[in-house]
């Protein structure tokens, strides 16, 4: 058996499937049929399933039907707290990204609940563990503790589905109350931050104001300072350029990003897919049509 991974498909699906399609006729995996994932190989996907690109539900009713895994990403983590983000991104943030961009904000409350359900029963996740590599979707310094994250994200997940069954039903100010329950946002002299579930979905920003550290959704690949074995996403390959990496996918030391979806379609990088199995994790550079 062999775990392919790949991640922050940002609702390009047409993409993604053509790069596992790519995937398959590269290694001679049985992959696919025809859209969907049938295979004896786990498919992983790394967190950041919609918003940006243009087949937002299409995507995460994808993601849902064919994952065997399907870790959380900070996308994610704003359909399951749209108040409280709406509150915390800066105003920039939703002048600069159209409707598809802010789909978390505008997601039906029905899929929203499909969503918050898959959470409740695990098979949204926060972490993987495979063969070697630790898969989330932004790493951490110590190391994911894949038990203790993903029972912490399933209690959160419970938490949130029953306010949101609760509104559904009437209580119109449940939802958002459960949400303010579970995180805070404080103002430090850096701007915004998050609090509440730290390992998951804290975050602290920098001395420009930028996101910088915190939970599994939120670390910037550069600023992980680790050598435990791991798969992330998260950090886009313009973002690793201006800190003086390279293109995705990139390693350091132990850690690879293999984010490159959107810098394919903007022409920037191939699309990255990870292959491991029990001696060895092999990264594949795809470029399907667009």
């Amino acid at each position: 058996m062999k775990y392919v991974c790949i991640t922050d498909i940002h609702s390009y699906l047409d993409q993604a499937i053509g790069a596992l399609k790519e995937l398959e006729k590269e290694t001679g995996m049985q992959l696919m049929q025809g859209e969907q994932w049938s295979s004896e190989h786990k498919l992983i996907l790394n967190g950041d399933m919609f918003d940006r690109g243009p087949q937002n539900r299409e995507t995460l009713e994808w993601a849902l039907e064919n994952a065997d895994v399907y870790n959380i990403g900070n996308h994610e983590f704003f359909a399951m707290f749209p108040d409280i983000v709406n509150e915390f991104m800066s105003e920039a943030y939703f002048e600069n990204h159209g409707e598809e961009g802010l789909y978390w904000k505008n997601m039906d409350e029905e899929v929203r609940h499909r969503l918050l359900e898959a959470v409740a029963e695990g098979k949204i996740t926060a972490a993987f563990k495979g063969p070697e590599y630790i898969y989330s979707h932004s790493g951490s310094d110590e190391g994911p503790d894949v038990e203790v994250l993903n029972r912490k994200l399933r209690d959160v997940g419970e938490k949130l589905l029953e306010a949101h069954e609760e509104m559904m039903a009437g209580d119109e100010e449940a939802f958002e109350r459960a949400q303010r329950e579970l995180m805070h946002i404080v103002e430090t002299d850096n701007g915004r931050e998050l609090e509440g579930c730290p390992e998951l979905f804290d975050v602290t920003r920098d001395s420009e104001g930028r996101t910088s550290t915190g939970g599994i959704v939120w670390n910037r690949f550069y600023n992980l300072d680790t050598e435990v074995p791991q798969v992330v996403g998260h950090t886009m390959g313009i973002y690793m350029v201006n800190e003086g990496f390279d293109w995705n996918p990139q390693w350091r030391g132990e850690v690879l990003n293999i984010n490159t979806i959107r810098d394919y379609v903007r022409g920037d990088s191939p699309v990255a897919i990870t292959v491991e199995d029990r001696t060895e994790i092999d990264v594949f550079l795809l470029r399907p049509k667009k």
